[in-house]
């Protein structure tokens, strides 16, 4: 029903297809994602990977990050535009299940996007008991944080200051990882000793 000259763009049109074949590396699935999404709005990383890694991946990570103590400990002040507070998420869950010491190797990507991409793969292969575990572990680093830090948690202070500083995604990954990976003895001793913690790292 389109007028001829409308038909004759459609049918003369080409169709750029980039052809990604079975076992490319994940890494490399990103870079070329990345690479050819030149046109119109510019996706951010952690948009690329919820288009790559679809289905229980990027429900978990929405679920991660939609968790009450999440929004609690970071007083809602993550954005959820662009999927900022997925990032977030993604980050964890990085450091939590491949551990600081593969950070930055060949094996689990050299840069942190490739990293992070790693992760959320390896959503694929947990069982719902490892994903309750996480969120759980999650959960907790959440409460801890915000129980010893209150409004301050994941944020550089330094002395008075007249506005709350921003949160700080580096010490995010950092406290957030290592007390969701704490027992529970190593936990009510941190939260004993809280206000020490907290001038320590201060």
């Amino acid at each position: 029903e389109l007028p001829e000259n409308l038909r004759r763009l459609i049918e003369e049109a080409q169709v750029v297809i980039y052809k990604i074949m079975p076992g490319t590396p994940i890494d490399v699935k990103f870079n070329i994602f990345k690479r050819i999404n030149t046109g119109g709005l510019v996706l951010e990383a952690q948009e690329i990977r919820h288009a790559l890694f679809q289905g229980r991946p990027a429900v978990f990570i929405y679920e991660l990050a939609n968790t009450e103590e999440f929004k609690k400990a970071t007083e809602n002040k993550i954005a959820t535009h662009r999927m900022l507070d997925r990032d977030f998420a993604n980050r964890f869950l990085g450091f939590y299940l491949l551990g600081i010491e593969n950070y930055g190797t060949k094996e689990f990507g050299l840069d942190l996007d490739s990293y992070m991409s790693k992760a959320m793969a390896e959503i694929y292969s947990k069982s719902e008991r490892e994903l309750k575990k996480i969120t759980e572990d999650f959960s907790k680093a959440m409460k801890i944080s915000r129980k010893i830090f209150g409004r301050e948690a994941f944020r550089k202070v330094r002395g008075s200051y007249d506005r709350l500083p921003p949160i700080n995604k580096a010490l995010f990954d950092a406290l957030s990882t290592q007390i969701a990976l704490l027992n529970d003895n190593d936990s009510n001793r941190l939260i004993a000793n809280g206000r020490l913690f907290k001038e320590l790292l201060s």
